[in-house]
């Protein structure tokens, strides 16, 4: 699931947990995703602290493998990234991942 706290600033990608709470993947500043039934594709500006000031000049992508599994240490070894460009092309290519579909403008 894609979860800001407080504020839009803080978007990153979590993994539910039981009780309803959830453990972050791929923190702040989350703004552009995409999916299949393999991966889940997430682009992010770095945001140290999850402040409202993130790193727009700064582009990383991360690459999730999806599980079945209830534990967060099988989801967040998962976890690729974060990326290059390059090396997420390659990546993208190789795996074929799906696309970026969804993209939150105001963060981009």
């Amino acid at each position: 699931m894609v979860v800001a706290i407080d504020t839009l600033e803080q978007m990153n990608l979590a993994f539910d947990i039981d009780g309803g709470g959830a453990i972050g993947l791929v923190g702040p500043t989350i703004f552009a995703m995409g999916g299949d039934d393999r991966y889940v594709v997430v682009k992010r500006h770095p945001n140290e602290g999850a402040q409202q000031q993130f790193d727009r000049s700064t582009t990383e992508y991360f690459v999730i493998t999806r599980t079945n599994s209830a534990s967060w240490q099988e989801a967040q070894a998962g976890v690729k990234g974060p990326l290059t460009k390059e090396a997420f092309e390659e990546l993208r290519i190789s795996l074929k991942l799906p696309n970026f579909t969804k993209t939150i403008a105001d963060l981009q």
